[in-house]
């Protein structure tokens, strides 16, 4: 395995001129860089420590793999990535505490996003090559965050990935890098101009904006005060410590059911996304066997259209409430969990880690605050085929090891079809637990769809039980609830009241 250092420091792209022409556009304070380091933002914090428990390994690294057919010009691409660190300057951030906080400095960008270059025969298991690189952690305070692998099979036939700590990206500057990677890589190839990027502000600046508008808390102290963890009545009890180890269950809605649920949207005057969440909300209430259910939305922060070309982790996570079940109109508890999702997505500016500490939940270090669960809806049009200059390119799955949360639901919208994913904790869940959830979260769909009936009574003939939370007598012993503890709630003080953890 040999790296690609030697390659030419391709100019400056975050220059103080530069950034005062995209920020002017964008009408956000330029932060001087000279002035750093910088306090990292609320979602940074999060990630950061979220990512310092031994278990999490990479279980905050974002990934993505695609197989390049034809002839790559390896150094090109090393010079590619070098440009896109320059491009986009949170590529180069590290992270380390300075005096009880937080901060984010820059390293050098000429090797800030480094890629490495294997050659493999014709006949290896790429696959494991992938699963073995996308498990490897990475140092917040050392870096790089930012990282690139590509593996030559034959002469024509390659695969590379990115990996990119959630600190520094989101699955949105995944695809906004790979715009950025296409282009800079032909011009470099053609020994062309590199293309100018695009207008956009910089995360330093949005951060550092974000960080100084007003929350909503007592939004979020009301709605959530009293909120239950999800739970059962079975008897099953949790592991000690999670060790973050996942894997996910795939599976996609039929074609007749993806026209039902627009059919539905349609009459209802709701949207896709929200017949989708309010049938997770009714799948969760059914499994459980709660009427009062907390789960999770992710949500971008792209507010702006300058922003939609902006690198870095632009998302919250707001924490959704229903405490009520649906009875025989089903358009109308759709209407109900849309209606708190866009009140909820109102008070967005209030950061995940905050809420949590308002709500004030029980504390366990045998399962999340304040919930366990997460839905994530994906929608977009259906895209051309990709290339990395004029080489075809193809998305290649990488197999998933580890989990962030209890159980996680992903959907993604493109074109006329909806796939699914169940990311699940391994020490909760075996493979076919899950498999019976996907039956059950379609089955649930569908009726909700098709008979325009909600919850009520309609459960699985058999309840598959949701590990339920941990009760006194299997609590783990201090220092594991200290160092779980600590993960899960960053924010929270580690002694209240002389005595309670």
């Amino acid at each position: 395995m040999t790296q690609n250092n030697d390659t030419p420091t391709p100019p400056k792209r975050f220059s103080r001129a530069r950034l005062r022409e995209v920020q002017e556009a964008q009408s956000l304070p330029i932060i001087d860089r000279g002035a750093g380091p910088f306090p990292a933002a609320p979602v940074q914090k999060m990630f950061w420590l979220l990512s310092q428990v031994e278990q999490a390994g990479s279980a905050y690294v974002i990934r993505a793999a695609f197989d390049i057919s034809g002839k790559v010009d390896a150094d090109a691409l090393a010079r590619a990535f070098a440009h896109l660190a320059h491009r986009h300057e949170i590529l180069c951030a590290r992270f380390e505490m300075r005096y009880n906080t937080l901060v984010v400095d820059h390293a050098d960008p000429a090797n800030a996003f480094p890629l490495t270059h294997s050659h493999l025969s014709q006949h290896a298991d790429v696959q494991a090559e992938l699963t073995r690189q996308a498990a490897i952690p990475m140092d917040l305070q050392k870096g790089p965050l930012a990282q690139a692998h590509l593996w030559t099979r034959a002469p024509d036939a390659h695969t590379l990935m990115i990996r990119l700590h959630h600190t520094v990206a989101d699955d949105a500057s995944i695809d906004i890098l790979w715009h950025d990677l296409t282009q800079i890589y032909a011009a470099l190839v053609a020994d062309d101009p590199v293309p100018a990027p695009a207008a956009t502000a910089a995360y330093l600046d949005v951060a550092q904006h974000q960080a100084v508008t007003g929350s909503d808390d007592a939004y979020w102290r009301r709605t959530l005060a009293g909120s239950p963890p999800l739970s059962t009545p079975a008897g099953d009890t949790r592991p000690r410590l999670i060790d973050h180890a996942g894997a996910v269950h795939r599976f996609d809605l039929g074609t007749d059911l993806v026209d039902a649920i627009a059919a539905f949207a349609t009459k209802g005057g709701v949207t896709p996304f929200a017949v989708a969440l309010a049938a997770w909300v009714i799948f969760l209430q059914n499994q459980s066997g709660q009427r009062d259910i907390v789960t999770s939305v992710p949500v971008s922060q792209r507010d702006t259209a300058t922003l939609a070309h902006t690198v870095g982790p632009l998302l919250n996570t707001l924490a959704l409430r229903v405490d009520h079940r649906a009875q025989a109109d089903g358009i109308a508890f759709v209407k109900d969990v849309h209606d708190r999702f866009l009140t909820a997505r109102a008070h967005a500016g209030t950061p995940i880690n905050q809420v949590i500490e308002l709500s004030e939940p029980a504390r366990s270090a045998a399962h999340h605050p304040l919930f366990q669960t997460m839905f994530s809806w994906i929608s977009r049009a259906a895209t051309a085929p990709l290339s990395l200059g004029d080489l075809p390119a193809h998305p290649r799955g990488v197999h998933q090891t580890t989990a962030q949360l209890d159980l996680t639901l992903d959907l993604v919208a493109e074109g006329a079809g909806i796939s699914c994913a169940f990311e699940y904790a391994t020490c909760l869940f075996d493979a076919d637990t899950v498999a019976s959830f996907a039956q059950d979260f379609t089955a649930g769909l569908e009726r909700l769809v098709t008979t325009q009936a909600g919850s009520g009574d309609a459960r699985p003939a058999a309840r598959i039980s949701l590990p339920r939370s941990s009760s006194p007598e299997t609590a783990p012993p201090v220092p594991e609830r200290f160092a779980m503890q600590a993960t899960r709630t960053p924010d929270a003080p580690a002694l209240v009241d002389g005595g309670t953890w």
